[in-house]
């Protein structure tokens, strides 16, 4: 009996917010997206726009929607969920790189 909504936030790279949208919290999350960010994108003229997203957004159908708007994204899955790399994962002898900041290589062009 209460409604829902949906907040989207803006921030720069310290973290102050600078744009925001609201929406009913009856649609799917893909469908506000790339609208959204396209909007965003136009109104502060951004080069660049990638996106961290949670496993919600996880599937080839949320990955080809994003890719297709020209954005590019990070997105954190449980291992389990993405037996392809749990092998790799595995037998990889290389140390993981700790992340802390974006000048440290958050960048989804800087994973590799």
């Amino acid at each position: 009996d209460k409604k829902q909504y949906k907040l989207g936030l803006l921030v720069d790279q310290t973290g102050f917010p600078i744009g925001h949208d609201v929406w009913s919290g009856n649609y799917a999350e893909i469908k506000t997206l790339i609208p959204a960010l396209n909007s965003l994108k136009e109104r502060f003229q951004l080069k660049q726009v990638a996106m961290v997203l949670d496993r919600g957004f996880y599937g080839d159908t949320y990955f080809k929607a994003i890719a297709d708007a020209g954005f590019e994204y990070l997105c954190g899955v449980p291992l389990n969920r993405v037996s392809s790399l749990k092998q790799p994962l595995v037998e990889d002898k290389q140390p993981f790189k700790l992340v802390r900041t974006l000048e440290d290589g958050l960048w989804p062009n800087q994973l590799s």
